[in-house]
């Protein structure tokens, strides 16, 4: 084994945490199962038999996406009207690394609800076309997908739908699909990259915190708040912000691990919740910027574990299973 230290995995942002984990779920999921990774004072370290170009070489050559879709929303790239240039390059795409993706989105737009779905439709908040949606992907979409939706959403004994806060609701932030973005980042590093655009530099800057002067002007959302634009954002006071696509991509392969459940609570209000790992109610205190009004509209506290030892991925993904709180 090696010791890799990756100084641009850091603790935070919370993209750069989901960063680290994604990059220990990949290795030890697609390249080597016996791989570890604990944290050390200032970064994520990795233990594989790999150095930095191997590290590298792994993300640009080897790497399969986990087929992220989210059908129910719209803005997820298959209605009218959405942005499509991500699920298109991937649909176009001969290579065996995404063959899982291909057949994730097949799955999807076989599905009823959403073939034959008009413009309005696609847009209606129905609750039970969403269900109806999600239901028959659990379905027929492959294992891949599968964990991304354990992540995303949860049904209840009821058939409602709850969320876990690291994915907003069911994988969009507001207007921002998460999975669409994802698959938009995803062929803009490996399928249909511009020739300006330097892919393993990218890389490199995501890992191992080198410079480069890559960084497109894309969407982050909520794991890197620092980043996502508007007046006095910087110190250049700009109003647009540039960040590392592939910051996004690995940092929606984290948030997969992060695998939300249901559980029930017995007593005189029976009912189900939502289960998510180290996720609680917001609380306004603790913090310097504290507000009472945090508590009414901040979706949920999230409590990230750090460790110091050596773990594999198994040791992890159990951690994160059982770690709940309510």
């Amino acid at each position: 084994m090696k010791r890799l230290r990756l100084a641009g995995c850091t603790m935070q942002p919370f993209g750069s945490y989901l960063k680290s984990l994604a990059v220990l779920r990949l290795i030890a999921e697609q390249k080597y199962p016996d791989a570890r990774g604990f944290w050390d004072r200032e970064c994520f370290v990795l233990d594989a038999p790999l150095d930095e170009a191997d590290l590298v070489k792994f993300f640009l050559e080897e790497y399969r996406p986990t087929p992220l879709v989210a059908p129910w929303n719209g803005n997820s790239g298959f209605y009218p009207g959405d942005r499509d240039v991500g699920i298109k390059a991937i649909e176009g795409s001969d290579s065996a690394r995404f063959s899982a993706y291909r057949e994730a989105i097949a799955a999807a737009k076989a599905i009823p609800e959403v073939a034959q779905a008009e413009e309005e439709a696609a847009e209606s908040d129905d609750e039970a076309r969403r269900f109806k949606i999600l239901r028959e992907l659990r379905n027929s979409a492959p294992d891949a997908c599968v964990e991304w939706l354990d992540a995303a959403v949860a049904i209840s004994a009821d058939g409602s739908r709850a969320f876990a806060p690291i994915l907003g609701t069911g994988g969009n932030d507001g207007h921002l699909d998460f999975t669409n973005t994802f698959m938009e980042n995803v062929s803009l590093m490996l399928i249909t990259p511009r020739r300006e655009t330097p892919v393993k530099a990218l890389i490199e800057h995501a890992l191992f915190g080198r410079d480069t002067v890559g960084l497109a002007k894309i969407k982050v959302g909520q794991y890197d708040p620092g980043r996502a634009g508007g007046f006095n954002q910087g110190q250049g006071i700009e109003t647009d912000s540039v960040a590392n696509p592939w910051n996004f991509v690995l940092a929606m392969e984290g948030a997969v691990a992060w695998a939300a459940g249901i559980y029930r609570k017995q007593g005189i209000a029976y009912r189900s919740f939502l289960c998510s790992p180290f996720t609680v109610l917001p609380s306004a205190v603790g913090y310097g910027s504290a507000a009472g009004k945090d508590e009414a509209t901040a979706r949920a506290e999230i409590w990230t574990p750090l460790w110091n030892r050596p773990a594999r991925w198994g040791e992890i993904r159990c951690l994160l299973r059982e770690g709940r709180a309510s």
